[in-house]
Protein backbone atom coordinates (compact mmCIF):
# COMPACT_ATOMS: atom_id res chain seq x y z
CA UNK A 1 0.00 0.00 0.00
CA UNK A 2 1.42 3.64 -1.24
CA UNK A 3 1.54 6.00 1.34
CA UNK A 4 -0.04 9.54 0.52
CA UNK A 5 0.46 12.66 1.94
CA UNK A 6 -2.56 14.86 2.19
CA UNK A 7 -1.89 18.61 1.42
CA UNK A 8 -4.88 21.07 2.01
CA UNK A 9 -5.69 23.68 -1.27
CA UNK A 10 -2.45 25.67 -2.34
CA UNK A 11 -1.48 27.43 -4.96
CA UNK A 12 -5.28 28.94 -6.11
CA UNK A 13 -4.96 31.66 -8.74
CA UNK A 14 -8.00 33.21 -11.52
CA UNK A 15 -6.63 34.37 -14.48
CA UNK A 16 -8.44 37.95 -14.21
CA UNK A 17 -8.59 39.42 -10.28
CA UNK A 18 -10.16 42.89 -11.52
CA UNK A 19 -11.93 43.19 -15.13
CA UNK A 20 -14.04 46.35 -16.47
CA UNK A 21 -15.90 44.88 -19.31
CA UNK A 22 -18.63 46.39 -21.88
CA UNK A 23 -21.63 45.25 -21.18
CA UNK A 24 -22.87 42.64 -23.77
CA UNK A 25 -19.36 41.13 -24.68
CA UNK A 26 -18.64 36.90 -23.43
CA UNK A 27 -16.21 36.75 -20.49
CA UNK A 28 -13.92 33.26 -19.39
CA UNK A 29 -12.18 33.60 -16.05
CA UNK A 30 -10.16 30.44 -15.27
CA UNK A 31 -9.39 29.67 -11.42
CA UNK A 32 -6.69 26.06 -10.59
CA UNK A 33 -5.53 24.93 -7.52
CA UNK A 34 -3.41 22.40 -6.50
CA UNK A 35 -3.54 19.80 -3.39
CA UNK A 36 -4.13 16.18 -2.43
CA UNK A 37 -6.23 14.95 -3.10
CA UNK A 38 -7.37 17.36 -6.37
CA UNK A 39 -9.45 19.92 -4.56
CA UNK A 40 -13.17 20.52 -6.10
CA UNK A 41 -12.85 24.58 -7.79
CA UNK A 42 -16.48 26.33 -7.77
CA UNK A 43 -17.12 29.48 -8.52
CA UNK A 44 -19.83 32.23 -6.29
CA UNK A 45 -21.47 35.10 -7.34
CA UNK A 46 -23.21 37.24 -4.77
CA UNK A 47 -23.04 34.31 -2.79
CA UNK A 48 -24.49 32.01 -4.91
CA UNK A 49 -22.98 28.97 -6.64
CA UNK A 50 -22.54 29.78 -10.26
CA UNK A 51 -23.88 27.40 -12.45
CA UNK A 52 -22.39 28.40 -15.38
CA UNK A 53 -18.58 27.07 -15.50
CA UNK A 54 -16.62 24.18 -16.75
CA UNK A 55 -15.06 21.91 -14.40
CA UNK A 56 -12.04 20.04 -14.11
CA UNK A 57 -9.64 18.40 -12.36
CA UNK A 58 -8.17 21.01 -9.71
CA UNK A 59 -10.00 23.85 -11.94
CA UNK A 60 -13.17 25.77 -12.98
CA UNK A 61 -13.71 28.24 -15.75
CA UNK A 62 -16.50 30.85 -14.88
CA UNK A 63 -18.29 30.93 -18.33
CA UNK A 64 -20.79 34.59 -18.57
CA UNK A 65 -22.40 35.34 -21.78
CA UNK A 66 -23.73 38.74 -23.09
CA UNK A 67 -22.95 40.47 -19.86
CA UNK A 68 -25.27 42.76 -18.50
CA UNK A 69 -25.47 44.68 -14.99
CA UNK A 70 -26.07 41.96 -12.83
CA UNK A 71 -22.51 39.90 -13.85
CA UNK A 72 -20.91 43.12 -12.07
CA UNK A 73 -19.65 42.64 -8.76
CA UNK A 74 -17.41 40.50 -6.45
CA UNK A 75 -16.80 36.34 -7.51
CA UNK A 76 -15.49 34.10 -5.33
CA UNK A 77 -13.46 30.95 -6.82
CA UNK A 78 -13.33 28.15 -4.01
CA UNK A 79 -10.91 25.40 -3.62
CA UNK A 80 -11.96 22.33 -1.00
CA UNK A 81 -10.84 19.54 -0.52
CA UNK A 82 -10.77 16.74 2.56
CA UNK A 83 -8.29 15.93 4.92
CA UNK A 84 -8.57 13.33 8.10
CA UNK A 85 -12.61 14.31 7.53
CA UNK A 86 -11.62 17.72 7.22
CA UNK A 87 -13.10 19.94 5.08
CA UNK A 88 -9.78 22.44 3.71
CA UNK A 89 -10.75 25.82 1.75
CA UNK A 90 -8.87 28.40 0.31
CA UNK A 91 -10.45 30.91 -1.68
CA UNK A 92 -9.73 33.71 -4.12
CA UNK A 93 -11.82 36.99 -5.40
CA UNK A 94 -12.52 38.32 -8.81
CA UNK A 95 -14.09 41.84 -9.30
CA UNK A 96 -15.76 42.57 -12.34
CA UNK A 97 -16.83 46.05 -13.42
CA UNK A 98 -18.50 47.67 -16.10
CA UNK A 99 -20.24 51.13 -17.40
CA UNK A 100 -24.17 50.28 -17.19
CA UNK A 101 -24.90 53.77 -19.26
CA UNK A 102 -26.18 52.82 -22.87
CA UNK A 103 -25.21 54.51 -25.73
Amino acid sequence: MKNCIAVAPHDLSVSDEQLFVELGIDLNINCSALGTPIPKVTWYHKGNYVAHQKRGLGSSTLVLMDIGPDDFGMYVCKAVNEIDGQLRLMERLSFIEGSTILE
